[in-house]
């Protein structure tokens, strides 16, 4: 018998297919029943999409700067196809060239190069995907969030004793998504605020295209969620929550369901969305984290 109070609960995660399995792991290495319910998707950027050229622009101006600041696994993963792309473009060869890990040994050296004497931020378990691919994150701030990044780069140049530079010199790369269909969530155009208010020089790209699911409408475990047949909706980013909004409304989603979210800044803009929040992962810095919150909500219950 399981003593995980998640143990039979039906848990519906609205993350993308490309992480959602992730979560559903932890839900089910405690015996939960994890229902995928991808309200978003998310695709990397194509040669045909016309936001490509901009992207790989930018990527080849890694050398003009001297921080990268990731937000998200996404975004590692953009900037990674988009560098691979151009690696492979300039060897001239035939053969498919690897985009997931493990790479060959000649795209890591080239990844280096490219990344040489640049700093790169990245959040939490992100960390381990720059990893992944030879890459070393230089800052992997206490608090995995946007502002986290913000505070600590403050803290770095205030506390610089010999200054080669100034936060005011300082340029950054911000990758981030191209949100389509859907309203942008506030996330990058407040993590920019921020990076003003310090006085950083920042460029953002699109790297990434979040938009609605399109299966969401019809998708069996939407008919469970309006059916109060589930017991608990996992959000883990703001996007996941405008989109499934289409669908269902707030006050229904109230009446149905219990409703999680990954961390502050999702359950700040649920909350403001209208969505009533019933748990907030403390530890949001890995769905390992999310899931041992779930077993102290569930126990309370």
């Amino acid at each position: 018998m399981s003593s995980s109070s998640v143990s039979g609960k039906k848990v519906i995660i609205t993350a993308p297919l490309t992480y959602a399995p992730r979560l559903a792991k932890e839900i089910e290495a405690k015996e939960g029943k994890a229902l995928l319910l991808p309200t978003i998707e998310t695709l990397l950027i194509g040669p045909q999409d016309p936001a490509w050229d901009e992207m790989i622009s930018s990527v080849k101006s890694i050398s003009q700067h001297d921080w990268i600041l990731f937000t998200s696994r996404n975004g590692i993963k953009g900037v990674i196809s988009a560098l691979l792309h151009i690696f492979s473009t300039e060897k001239n060869s035939g053969e498919e060239l690897k985009k997931e890990p493990p790479l060959s040994k000649e795209q890591e050296e080239y990844l280096q190069e490219m990344f040489s004497g640049k700093k790169i931020a990245a959040i939490g378990k992100d960390a381990e995907l720059l990893d992944s691919y030879g890459l070393k994150a230089a800052l992997v701030p206490p608090t995995p969030s946007p502002q986290g990044i913000v505070n600590s780069l403050k803290n770095i140049y205030s506390e610089q004793k010999n200054k080669t530079k100034t936060i005011k010199e300082v340029k950054c790369l911000v990758p981030a998504p191209i949100v389509r269909e859907i309203p942008e969530p506030d996330v990058i155009p407040n993590f920019t605020k921020a990076l003003d208010e310090i006085g950083c020089q920042w460029t953002r790209f699109g790297c990434y295209v979040t938009s609605p699911s399109p299966s969401l409408t019809s998708h069996e475990n939407l008919i469970l969620l309006k059916n109060g047949e589930v017991d608990l909706v996992a959000f883990s980013s703001t996007a996941e929550i405008i989109a499934l909004l289409s669908e269902i409304s707030a006050s229904e989603l109230k009446k149905q369901t219990k409703v999680g979210c990954f961390g502050p800044i999702t359950a700040g803009n649920a909350a403001k969305s209208g969505v009533g929040v019933d748990m907030v992962a403390k530890d949001f810095s890995s769905f390992k984290g999310y899931v041992e919150e779930m077993e102290r909500f569930f126990s309370q219950k």
